[in-house]
């Protein structure tokens, strides 16, 4: 039997928004590659912050870490927003990454002003930016929607780890904003986008919130 060390190993869903040494150390002693994932998310410190940050851990060792980058929403309804974000998009790829994310503030937090309706992945909005990433076979990494338990009490969520989540983070908890699209709303817009464009390399975060149903994930990967 091999060792734990003797094989390569990828661990694809790391965020650090501040350098640590211990990663480092930590990826080189377990034969791993880091994927640092830079998201647009309140949570989070801006973009600029996040890619510092990501090629920090790429010029110490670029054969442990690797970064899928991202951009920002702020501004989206305003004029420009596309080149700016474009520009941006080439500069990170230039300097190594590896795709781009989308997160679910697309879906359950951003509101149109026009009519105060969420923005949707599938809006028309969006085609520019999927024409572009697909022209540039840049892939796109998407966490789109949530569990199925967000949208469900808490003694009716089947995972504990949900659980705690939600009990701790009520902000994201759609359950308590019925005002969020359902989570069917949520995985039929990220359909429409693939049947919209079928060559763009798509990567569902979180077996693309599809976690609930193993049968329904190998449903949707045959289709």
């Amino acid at each position: 039997m091999k060792s734990f060390n003797s094989f390569p190993k990828i661990d694809s869903h790391f965020h650090s928004t501040f350098y640590n040494p211990i990663y480092e150390k930590i990826a080189k002693e377990n034969n791993l590659k880091l994927i640092n994932i830079n998201t647009n998310a309140n949570v989070f410190p801006s973009m600029e912050i996040q890619e510092t940050i990501a090629l920090a851990y790429i010029s110490k060792s670029k054969d442990h870490f690797a970064f899928v980058a991202s951009f920002e929403m702020d501004g989206w309804e305003n004029e420009g927003w596309y080149e700016k974000t474009f520009a941006r998009i080439e500069n990170s790829m230039e300097r190594g990454a590896v795709g781009v994310k989308v997160w679910k503030n697309i879906g359950m937090e951003i509101k149109k002003s026009s009519d105060n309706s969420f923005l949707m992945i599938d809006d028309p909005f969006f085609d520019p930016l999927f024409k572009y990433l697909n022209e540039n076979s840049i892939p796109l990494l998407a966490h789109l929607g949530e569990p199925k338990n967000c949208w469900l009490p808490l003694d009716e969520m089947t995972s504990d780890r949900n659980r705690i989540y939600y009990s701790n983070n009520p902000e994201f908890h759609a359950y308590l904003h019925p005002e969020i699209p359902h989570y069917e709303l949520q995985i039929q817009a990220r359909n429409n986008v693939l049947e919209k464009f079928p060559h763009l390399v798509l990567i569902g975060a979180h077996l693309g919130s599809l976690e609930w149903s193993y049968e329904a994930l190998s449903l949707h990967f045959e289709k």
